[in-house]
């Protein structure tokens, strides 16, 4: 069974486009602003993904 499931994700997986949709367009300006603020203030992590996953351009669900 293992082995059908695997089959099956590989497909799968080669079923994503392989070009970036011109409609959306990371914000660079924002996304940077961000982790500046993270930087300086002396932090490597976000405890504010959404907002610089959005900046960046990827969908955010929130649940």
């Amino acid at each position: 069974m293992h082995m059908v499931r695997h089959q099956r994700n590989q497909e799968l997986m080669r079923q994503t486009p392989s070009s970036v949709s011109s409609a959306v367009l990371p914000n660079k300006l924002a996304a940077k602003s961000i982790l500046d603020g993270a930087f300086a203030d002396g932090r490597n992590y976000f405890n504010l993904p959404g907002n610089l996953q959005s900046a960046l351009g990827f969908m955010v669900l929130n649940c």
